[in-house]
């Protein structure tokens, strides 16, 4: 396993982070084997939302207590989902869900907590202020958003530094191998893909201290090694709808195909190669990955195996014809 670092987080942070949206407190021996299995392999990074129920939040905490491994553990929490497009967040949902969360996990602290959503029409400053307050009474160590444009992060962090506050360290929209052809859900920001939005976005990320936590980091499964251009009929309808709605499509099975090429080339898992190919970029990475097994998690973990040349990377970008 590597590691890294995020300001403000006082421990190391695994490369690769395991989600928990599938922890159920009906499974628990299920859930505690799963976040057992992950912890073995070096991953210390786990991703929680206040939208995946209090059961998720409850389960992931009572694992944690159980096992004594708070100090161990770095929690990345999502707050702030609205209920829909047309909803708007205030920053006192980040109070209130920061709170909520605490409780449920049964922790006194989160190490990053990042908004679920953006809400352009409340000026970033509040959200900004909100957040040092949490930071401040140690409810919070980092914070960021999840599916936030660049624009609106730069226009956060400076207002932080206008005003000497904590700046935003980490941003979490969609990045994997394949480009999202369709949002995944309402509000998703993607920065995969050729598209100059997607370029600039990622260019912004490179040159700035902002680390990215990108979700979907297999393409929702796409990149899992559980779909082949043959088989994708007969998958669509075993796996999650918006799996098949945002990644079918030619250029994406094109580079599903180079990525079981390669994989098979080099004697990987798929899904290592693929999460290989997140790591490889010139950005700050820490991918999630969803393993349901602990096999799948052990597959993802590979990933570290895996180097991949510039020749190889333009492949699995289309880029070139050759390796």
């Amino acid at each position: 396993m590597e590691y890294g670092r995020i300001p403000g987080v006082k421990k190391q942070v695994s490369r690769l982070c395991q989600g928990t949206i599938m922890l159920d407190p009906a499974k628990e021996d299920y859930s505690f084997e799963l976040m057992d299995t992950a912890l073995a392999e070096g991953i210390n990074c786990y991703d929680c939302a206040v939208i995946y129920g209090e059961g998720n939040q409850g389960t992931f905490g009572k694992w944690v207590n159980d096992r004594g491994v708070r100090q161990q553990v770095v929690l990345f929490s999502k707050c702030a989902h609205p209920p829909g497009p047309e909803e708007h967040l205030t920053p006192e949902v980040i109070t209130a869900e920061t709170a909520l969360s605490l409780d449920l996990l049964g922790f006194d602290y989160i190490d990053i907590m990042a908004m679920h959503r953006d809400d352009v029409s409340v000026p970033v400053g509040e959200f900004v202020d909100v957040f040092n307050e949490e930071i401040r009474a140690g409810r919070l160590q980092a914070y960021g958003g999840s599916n936030w444009s660049h624009h609106r992060i730069a226009e956060a962090n400076a207002y932080a530094k206008a005003n000497g506050l904590v700046p935003i360290t980490v941003s979490s929209p969609h990045f994997s191998v394949g480009e999202m052809i369709d949002p995944m859900w309402w509000g998703c920001i993607g920065i995969s893909g050729p598209s100059a939005e997607a370029a600039e976005a990622r260019k912004w990320y490179t040159e700035n201290d902002v680390a990215l936590f990108p979700w979907s980091s297999l393409g929702r499964g796409f990149f899992s090694g559980r779909v082949t251009r043959a088989n994708a009929e007969q998958v669509r309808d075993k796996m999650d709808e918006c799996m098949s709605r945002s990644m079918y499509c030619e250029d994406n099975f094109k580079r599903l195909d180079r990525v079981w090429e390669l994989a098979g080339e080099k004697d990987v898992p798929v899904a290592a190669l693929a999460a290989a190919y997140v790591l490889a970029q010139p950005m700050k990475m820490f991918p999630f990955t969803g393993g349901t097994t602990p096999d799948e998690i052990r597959e993802n973990a590979r990933v570290f195996e895996v180097e991949l040349s510039d020749a190889e990377i333009a492949y699995l970008e289309l880029r070139s014809e050759a390796h």
